[in-house]
């Protein structure tokens, strides 16, 4: 038909055999999906079976937008069946709404009975995504923003299912389900403000699922599979974002795109059940055990697609190609493995050459080839078609060339000797792409590594004296054939050649060393090393900050208060010194107020000052730990140091946390995993440059607390303890600051130098003429 297929066929095996199946069908009447669960079972075929439309607690046949049969419908081309109406209490709510009764128990037929503002079905053709399957799918809207607002209506579902009392899941029933989704961004992308994975199709029975297909309502298009009580769902819970456990995580699915879901399940009340889950023609979940909850001749059983329970904001998905088949493979497929496989439309493509950690000749053509494979189109059952693969380099940004037909083949020249990445990507005709993994090719001389060994950060050496200058050197595809170390003045006023060494310091070694005559006077300097090979390449070293004649002090202060800070709102006022300081994690409450404990300290840094420091070259927050069992067996974690703002002036008998000083920026993180010892928490960064804005130092805070706040707890001595472990600050600084130059970075090549043609060689000179005498006779 013109619109989408949603068929199926129903067969079974016992005395009375005969089989029913439903042709294709317009999508603009997708409820034939129901006519496809709904063939009786206890009875042979002998007629059409009309079928009843509804959602539960919102069923379009207690609205009056649907209060006439659709025509045609999903029963082989028959009408379908509008509910009657009822004014008994007892009857469905769907059947009072159709009588027009205003409300049932408190509900608003409209709102919750009907197809409405806050939910609805709805048949679109050619939609501008395009459909999996013929020109129709079916739009499923929900509006859940006020669905836990008291006093203020909100869907929570918006689904098709069929009439419960037609079809029944037996034991060994084997059914075989297939439906596509799509999930626009601009509703899959929001982060729910509770993260649940909201259910776009289900096997239900005894009014519990006992398979969920599901989406993350977190924004990060995770999909799941779970099963239900007794089933494989108690052995299988991937928590992943999903606040309830959503299921086994069968992957991330691309947003705005079609997504096919088979599901295969034998239905057994014991361990011999089956259920496999394919996600575009790929099989995701594989498990053997019960599938049934109970006998469906009395608990019942169906399937329903659409989204169900804990929508919280606007959602919206399509569902097109639905399949149902019981007891039968569908049709045109002989295996369980070819119809889960079937319908992928994704193509495949594969790098042949180059190969990774291939090295080529200078200015030689590298040869580029890919394979490429596109097995469907976007609609089902149409053949797939590769547009063009395209060669890059770098990060995809430098394209090498493009080839729109097989074979694709390409041959590339490099202009310049180097490392290359390489890669392949093919597009079909509907725009999906295939992305081979990336290669690292090497063209021409590899240049040499070099790294100083001697000075280090921070050495400080004398004046008017000889220092050694080391470095190790190798050359991965040839010799050395020297280092040379130079020195730059702090102001970078100058670069002085100290020496070079052509000859490592042992036989066949990688050490080269000069030595250097340090200056008279006291100052900072920056020394590197250059490596040069057989090859011609050379390659810098970092720099190394050195100082000669500084003034180097290091010493061990400790804190004059230490607190601990309570942020919980009912203990903001709370003076909390225990001659122990806690740390202890909490997640933020429900208001999304913070209640985690933290711990402050203070320090005086005066002592700094008065010496004239220039430069912080090492800080540490020393705490000692007694205690790091945290809730629920918890033991350690990860705590971060944060500097602090205003209220340096507190006192640890007084201060609160709305007494005392606001936590800052983080400063470093320690992972804690032990106690009875010294944890040390870095905060040169932060002290140092501190120092260098003229920051009074006078009174310096620092705050500590969990990192992540999930139930860490550590506990530390305080400077009240009577016990040498108490807190400490170990700093240590110098009275001239190293220079804060950096080695320069090699020049990046644009993509216009990567991709053009090498220079050629120069033209050959023309031959010296003749010689028009002979060469004088050699003399003894």
């Amino acid at each position: 038909g013109a619109g989408a297929r949603v068929a199926g066929t129903y067969g079974w095996t016992r005395s009375n055999e005969r089989t029913a199946t439903s042709s294709s069908v317009p999508m603009s009447q997708l409820v034939l999906f129901l006519l496809l669960i709904g063939v009786g079972r206890a009875t042979a075929l002998t007629s059409p079976i009309s079928v009843e439309m509804f959602w539960e607690e919102g069923n379009p046949d207690g609205s009056t937008q649907l209060s006439t049969p659709l025509h045609p419908s999903f029963s082989f081309n028959t009408d379908s069946v509008v509910g009657p109406c009822s004014d008994n209490r007892d009857e469905d709510a769907h059947k009072q709404c159709k009588c027009g009764t205003p409300a049932w128990y408190g509900y608003s037929c409209e709102k919750n009975f009907g197809i409405s503002e806050l939910h609805s079905i709805e048949m679109v053709t050619n939609p501008p995504f395009g459909a999996r399957e013929g020109n129709g799918v079916v739009k499923f809207y929900a509006d859940g923003r006020n669905s836990r607002t008291s006093g203020v209506d909100g869907s929570n579902r918006a689904e098709f299912a069929p009439l419960q009392s037609i079809y029944r899941f037996y034991p060994d029933d084997e059914v075989y389900y297939g439906m596509s989704f799509y999930a626009p961004s601009q509703y899959w992308d929001t982060v729910a403000s509770y993260p649940y994975a909201i259910i776009l199709s289900q096997f239900k029975m005894d009014s519990s699922p006992h398979g969920k297909l599901r989406l993350s309502n977190s924004g990060d298009y995770h999909l799941y599979y779970a099963g239900g009580s007794g089933t494989f769902d108690s052995e299988h819970k991937s928590y992943g974002n999903a606040a309830d456990g959503a299921g086994v995580d069968l992957g991330v699915v691309e947003k705005n795109a079609w997504h096919d879901v088979k599901i295969y399940t034998k239905m057994k009340l014991d361990n011999t059940g089956a259920v496999r889950v394919y996600l575009n023609g790929e099989l995701e979940f594989s498990w053997n055990g019960q599938t049934l909850i109970s006998d469906g001749g009395g608990g019942g059983g169906y399937v329903k697609f659409g989204m169900y329970t804990e929508i919280r904001d606007e959602k919206t998905v399509y569902m097109d190609a639905v399949t149902y088949n019981v007891n039968r493979l569908p049709t045109g497929f002989s295996s369980l493995e070819e119809w889960g496989t079937s319908g992928k439309r994704k193509p495949t493509c594969s790098l042949l050459a180059p190969t990774d950690g291939s090295t080529h000749a200078s200015g030689a053509a590298i040869s580029l080839r890919a394979t490429a494979e596109d097995p469907g189109g976007e609609l089902l059952d149409t053949p797939g078609n590769i547009s063009k693969v395209s060669f890059f380099t770098r990060d995809d940004d430098c394209l090498l060339g493009e080839v729109r037909s097989p074979p694709y083949e390409f041959e590339w020249t490099p202009a310049f000797d180097g490392e290359y990445s390489v890669r392949a990507i093919a597009v079909d005709a509907d725009g999906n792409t295939a992305v081979t993994p990336r290669v690292k090719i090497q063209s021409g001389n590899k240049p040499p590594t070099v790294s100083l060994v001697l000075p280090t950060k921070y050495a400080d050496v004398r004046t008017s004296s000889t220092e050694t200058l080391r470095a190790s050197a190798n050359d991965p595809d040839g010799t050395i054939a020297a280092v040379s170390f130079f020195v730059l003045l702090k102001d970078d006023s100058g670069v002085s050649l100290i020496g070079t060494a052509t000859v490592p310091m042992s036989p066949g070694g990688n050490t080269y060393e000069v030595i250097w005559n340090t200056p008279s006077a006291s100052g900072a300097y920056s020394v590197y090393a250059v490596a040069s090979d057989n090859g011609g390449d050379a390659t810098m070293s970092e720099y190394t900050g050195v100082t000669v004649g500084a003034v180097v002090t290091s010493t061990v202060i400790e804190p004059t208060h230490d607190a601990t800070i309570k942020t919980r709102m009912s203990e903001r006022n709370d003076n909390a010194n225990y001659g122990k300081v806690e740390l202890f994690g909490r997640a933020p409450d429900s208001n999304g107020d913070d209640q985690f404990i933290a711990g402050i300290w203070k320090i005086v840094l005066s002592s700094m000052t008065s010496a004239s420091a220039a430069e912080v070259q090492s800080a540490k927050l020393r705490l000692y730990a007694t205690d790091v069992t945290g809730e629920d067996s918890r033991t350690g974690g990860r705590f971060s140091v944060w500097s602090t703002t205003g209220a340096e002036s507190w006192d640890e008998d007084t201060v609160t946390y709305n007494t005392g000083p606001s936590r800052g920026v983080k400063v470093s993180a320690t992972e804690v995993d032990s106690a009875n010892q010294y944890w040390d928490f870095d905060v040169t960064a932060d002290l140092d440059a501190k120092l260098k804005a003229g920051v009074d130092l006078s009174s310096v805070t620092y705050w500590v607390q969990p990192d992540e706040l999930e139930t860490e707890r550590l506990i530390v001595y305080s400077i009240r303890s009577s016990n040498p472990y108490r807190p400490q600050l170990a700093v240590t600084f110098a009275d001239i600051a190293i220079p804060s130059a950096v080695a320069p970075t090699p020049a990046t090549l644009t993509c216009s130098e990567l991709t053009k043609s090498p220079a050629p060689p120069p033209a050959a000179t023309e031959p010296p003429p003749a010689a028009t005498e002979p060469p004088p006779a050699a003399t003894e």
